[in-house]
Parts: structure tokens; sequence; C-alpha cells
């Protein structure tokens, strides 16, 4: 076999190896010539030839840097890479192969197909995990190998479901079996394995798959609180069930219009009202708790004012309206603004008060610099 011209990556790392065994010997050599030099006073071996001598020194530093060290950490990568990942073709035909102890065969997952890896030290590999199984469905074993248990889960992108074992945030909670554990012993001597299914699996295939692994293993190895897939899996929470939940974990407040006296909206929660109205939730608390009017017209309270004994409940898309006209006329109202009244000559029916220069600037998109020239002036802006 000519592995000069192979792409095989264990002979390649071979070849890498070998040729910096060789660049080792020769950069060794130089390094001994140039402590013989060094070793007595005056001219020893190199005859005085200094240049030969600065020669010497800097092919040693090239050749031990960039033919050896350099070479040997591109192949203790490459069998790191071997070394802790293990590939194997499995033909999940369960009636032949059966793994951790024999069982009958299921009749749903006897025509699957899947890939199976199995890496070591699982929280250290997390590139060899997104590597093989981003973006793919199947199933992930952790194997605590010093204790004999197992945790088996699936997914339909096990890259994403195994790497939230790792996450701090996720382990602190501790809200099941598995998490326990590894929160409190850590990942020392896991051995992950996982089994891929072809992308036209589906979503059944993947659970099916898994309740197979979950009837090999003893019932008393498995960290599995729920030994049936899907149990503990639901649909998407209906609009009914989260406005109930809604009301049962939120703050209710009310809503006012202090322009009319009139109670107007009632908000379930203030998650709900940063949502929809897209109020911050310092402005909130300083409307509820200080008394602050939101946009110089609305008031919210935590309890109903008798004081504002009418009441008129808008939808939720007529306030958000409400809002958003309110917010384009205090857009451009600042807290030193003076009000501005303007006479049209031309047009009486024009003539109104603004709130600002800014606001009548926009009004007749001209520019402010320009229209403070006129206040109080006897000539006419634009001539009218």
């Amino acid at each position: 076999m000519n592995w000069f011209n192979s792409t095989n990556a264990k002979e390649i790392g071979t070849l890498y190896l070998i040729f910096a065994v060789f660049a080792g010997m020769i950069g060794t050599a130089f390094s001994v010539l140039i402590r013989l030099e060094l070793s007595s006073p005056g001219v020893q071996f190199l005859q005085g030839d200094h240049q030969l001598f600065n020669v010497i020194i800097t092919a040693h530093a090239f050749i031990m840097i960039f033919f050896m060290v350099n070479l040997l950490q591109k192949t203790n990568l490459i069998r790191f890479k071997f070394n802790n990942v293990k590939f194997q073709k499995v033909s999940t035909n369960f009636s032949k192969k059966v793994r951790y102890y024999s069982t009958a065969p299921h009749s749903k997952i006897s025509n699957l197909n899947s890939n199976s890896y199995i890496i070591d030290n699982p929280f250290d590999n997390r590139k060899s995990i997104a590597e093989y199984a981003k973006n793919k469905k199947g199933v992930y074993i952790f194997e605590i190998l010093n204790k004999n248990l197992y945790y088996v889960g699936s997914s339909i992108n096990l890259y994403s479901r195994v790497t939230t074992y790792f996450m701090p945030s996720i382990l602190s909670k501790a809200d099941r079996r598995v998490l326990r554990y590894f929160n409190k012993y850590g990942f020392k001597d896991v051995k992950l394995s996982l089994y891929i299914l072809d992308d036209n699996a589906s979503i059944e295939d993947v659970f099916n798959l898994e309740k197979y692994y979950i009837d090999s293993l003893p019932k008393n190895s498995i960290l599995n609180i729920e030994t049936t897939p899907r149990s503990g899996f639901h649909l998407p929470m209906s609009e009914e069930a989260r406005i109930k939940l809604r009301k049962l974990r939120g703050q209710v407040f009310y809503v006012y219009d202090t322009s009319t006296k009139t109670l107007i909206f009632i908000f379930d929660s203030k998650q709900f009202a940063y949502d929809n109205i897209n109020i911050d939730h310092r402005t909130l608390n300083n409307c509820l708790y200080e008394g602050s009017l939101y946009l110089n017209r609305f008031m919210f309270s935590l309890e109903p004012i008798s004081e504002f004994v009418y009441e008129s409940i808008i939808s939720l898309n007529e306030l958000k309206t409400l809002i958003k006209e309110q917010r384009y006329t205090q857009k451009s109202i600042q807290s030193t603004s003076k009000k501005l009244y303007v006479e049209n000559l031309t047009n009486p029916s024009l003539n109104r008060e603004f709130d600002s220069i800014a606001q009548f600037a926009n009004y007749v998109k001209g520019d402010r610099g320009t229209i403070r020239l006129y206040i109080n002036r006897t000539k006419l802006y634009r001539g009218k």
C-alpha cells in the first residue's frame, strides 16, 4: 500500500509521526553540536566560522519547532480523536444483535438502521458529539462505568439535547434523578452511546428505539424515572390553558384613562403587559408603585380605584392602538418644551397650537433652527 497517496487519517498520522521523529533526530544532532562548540572557551569544531554557528542555531530552532513539535501536536490530535471516539456500523436487526443482554426483538424496530457512536468522556468531547449528532435524530445512552448505571433518552436533535446535561444552569435545578447524579458526581467514568437514525425516520421510530433500549436494561440499573417514552411528552399549550395559567401565576393590575376617568383594561400579569404594549419593567414598576402616569395619561393600579366610577373595557388591540397614538403625541414633547401658537394668514382654519417647535417642524416638514428665527418676529414663515 502506498501510504504517501493515502487519505486515511490513521496513515497520515503515522507519516506525521515518522517524519517528526527524523526531524527530532536532526534537531538533536544540531543541539549536540552547539553544546560541544560551547563546552570550552575558544574555537572547537567549527573552525571559527561564526556564520555557520548562527545558521546551525537557527536551523535547530526551525526544525524542532516546525518539523517536530508542530507535527507531533497534529499527530496527538489525530490519535486523541480516534482513541476517544469509536465508530461502528450497527444494523439494528435486533433478532441478530442485542445490546446489554438478550431480549426478544420488537416488531416495530426490526427494520430500522442506525449508526452507533461510542464517546468516552463526553463532557470534554463536545466537538465530537457535534460532529456526529448535530441535527440528527435518535437515541442517546449515558453509561456510568463504575456503577453499572444507565440513562436512556431520545431527541430529534441529539447534539442540542445531550449538551443540555452539561449546562450548570440545568444541573443546578436537579429536578430529575440523572441530573441529581451528574450534579453531585460529575461526568467522571461516563460513556455516551449515540444511536443515530436516518433522516427520514419518524418521531415514532425514535420513541420505539428508545423503548427498546429501556426494556433491554435491568430495571434497577437505569436512572430513568419514566420507562415509557413520551409519557412525559405533551403537545404545545393551548391558548385557553395559557390564559388560565397566566391568571393563576400573574399579578393582576388595572389600567385607567385619566382623560376620561374610566377603567379601560385589566392585565392578567406584568409579563402580559411587557409582551403586548412594549413597556419597560422599570417604567411599569414606577407606574404601579410610585403613582407615575404612563405617557402622561394612563394610570396603572394594583387595586380598583373607587374615584373612577366609569368602566369601558376595550379589547387588547384597541388598547394597543390607543397607546400607540398617545406614544406618538408624546414623542416630540420635551420637559422644557414651550407651546407654540401658529396663525396661517391665508387660511385661518389652519390656525392651531403645537406642544413644541419640534412638533410644528414635523407638521410642516421644516427645520427647527429656521423656525426659531421667525418666532415673535414680524417676518412671515414661508410667506404665510
